[in-house]
């Protein structure tokens, strides 16, 4: 258990290096600090007793200079048993901070609430657990009120209590984690993220259940008639072979999850990298494209007023009115790709985007293409901070996409396959989640990591340049936020879109002026 420290704080100081930014590092780390110093006091308290030698040789494998530096650590018995206490409760706090950190169906009150009653719960266990109230109750209690072997079955019956309270609370929180897990965004790194954290902390939790959950304990046995006491031995459990085994098993999750850490930076970077070149291909095409666009719009101008001139008697009406109509269409193409390439500031606002998607599907739900649009939308406000104008050209983008992808699927006369457009829109932690799925033709291989590099469409020309989705993806990140597809050829398409949420205080602040 010794080296265990030391991966311990490894991983946190990696934590806190690499993820510093991320809104669940500081809980977690949290929770890493109290598992540390919980097993760190639990070494200092059998370092303090030559009778536990063998424990600090077999279990912790703790050096001999080490163990006596901390034989004579100028510190009493009563102060390492309250820092074990302290230790073992905060692990219990840190976790239930840590899962309620996460999407709860719970009420911000609610959560309030949680959080102050098992405050009071560890609180009171801190006191009850302390060794100097521990021989001030025996005293005040013993003989006048009850036996010797009555207050030590009293107190076998508050830590089995407590044992089971603090157990339930740390396993109900694992629980909660892996039902968020389970809701959890599909983006590739947040889901990644979110799944280290799982595993660690379901390894952590199972440390907890088999070695710390022990403690805190009554660790005294007192003697009113001799005005003395003893300490007593935190039972490590029966089966010495399993806890001679099970610090070498623990080190080897420990190692694993130091390899998943690095796996996840280097994803990290990788997908950083990426969008870097997105970005830096969009950006470079937006000079190029300043400059052509105006000079085709104003030589398309230039052949547009040429043929309103012509006679109509030398060249037919119709053919002149084709033509117009083409160059007018060209025009307009090319004005758009004109003003997506504009420097424009954007003006956020507080939206709500069930009525800005509300407004993108209508028109499409009063078209008789039967293809089916399905709404599954939070039964609340899905608030967020945005430029109503862009953000809807950027959803319009794909969801236009996603209509064509559909159409443009064959479908067989033997087969029942289902035309549908799929929009999904909640809350998960800081994040708003919006998927939109088809049904349509999906998207090959090859093709789908190229789907945002300007004017890059596996579509006819003629009808697609290969800008939309360009400008889509340079919407969504000036909006602060991620998208990622997921597509299975012949079978359809999702995109997944993560915008900031506005806090919670910002919500309800609104929701208080409104009435």
């Amino acid at each position: 258990m010794f080296y265990v420290l030391f991966i311990l704080l490894f991983i946190i100081f990696f934590m806190l290096y690499q993820h510093h930014k991320e809104r669940h590092t500081i809980p977690f780390t949290l929770v890493l600090v109290a598992y540390f110093f919980a097993i760190l006091s639990m070494m200092i308290y059998y370092s303090r007793d030559a009778y536990y030698y063998n424990v600090i040789k077999n279990y912790f494998y703790l050096p001999d200079p080490l163990w006596r530096y901390l034989f004579f650590l100028p510190i009493s018995r009563f102060n390492v048993i309250r820092l074990i206490n302290a230790a073992s409760l905060s692990i219990v706090l840190a976790s239930v901070y840590f899962a309620l950190n996460f999407h709860t169906p719970f009420t911000a009150k609610t959560i309030r609430r949680t959080k102050i009653a098992i405050w009071i719960y560890l609180l009171l266990q801190l006191i009850i657990y302390d060794p100097a109230l521990n021989i001030r109750f025996y005293y005040f209690l013993y003989p006048a009120f009850m036996g010797s072997k009555q207050f030590y079955d009293t107190e076998n019956i508050l830590y089995m209590l407590t044992r089971s309270g603090n157990n339930l609370l740390v396993l109900l929180s694992v629980l909660m984690l892996l039902v968020s897990f389970y809701h959890s965004p599909r983006i590739q790194l947040i889901r990644y993220n979110f799944l280290l954290m799982t595993v660690c902390f379901f390894t952590l939790s199972t440390l907890y259940f088999t070695f710390i959950s022990r403690t805190p304990s009554f660790l005294l046995r007192i003697s009113k008639i001799a005005q003395s006491y003893y300490f007593w031995y935190i039972n490590l459990g029966n089966s010495l072979i399993f806890y001679n085994i099970f610090p070498f098993v623990f080190i080897i999750f420990l190692l694993l999850i130091c390899g998943s850490l690095y796996r996840l930076t280097h994803i990290s970077h990788q997908i950083n990298a990426e969008a870097f070149e997105i970005s830096k291909q969009i950006d470079a095409t937006e000079t190029t494209s300043k400059v052509f666009c105006h000079y085709v719009k104003n030589e398309l101008l230039a052949i547009q007023s040429g043929l309103e001139l012509l006679p109509a008697a030398d060249y037919p009406e119709k053919t002149i009115q084709d033509t117009i109509d083409r160059c007018e269409k060209l025009y307009t193409r090319i004005d758009e790709i004109h003003k997506s390439t504009k420097t424009s500031e954007l003006h956020l606002i507080d939206i709500d985007l069930k009525d800005l998607l509300e407004k993108i599907l209508a028109p499409f739900c009063k078209e008789d293409s039967g293809i089916e649009i399905r709404k599954n939308f939070a039964d609340y406000p899905v608030l967020a901070l945005a430029d109503p104008i862009y953000l809807e050209q950027a959803l319009h983008n794909i969801i236009c996409n996603a209509m064509d992808a559909i159409e443009a699927k064959e479908i067989s006369a033997d087969t029942q396959e289902e035309r549908a457009l799929t929009v999904n829109l909640r809350n998960t932690d800081d994040w708003i989640l919006l998927e939109i799925q088809d049904t349509g033709t999906g998207i090959s291989e090859n093709n789908i990591k190229k789907i945002f590099t300007p004017f890059f469409s596996s579509k006819p020309t003629s009808k697609h340049w290969g800008i939309g989705l360009s400008l889509t993806y340079r919407i969504i990140q000036a909006h602060e936020g991620k998208i990622e597809v997921q597509s299975t050829l012949g079978k359809g398409t999702s995109f997944q879109i993560l915008l900031p949420k506005i806090t919670q205080i910002f919500t309800e602040k609104r929701q208080t002026n409104g009435k």
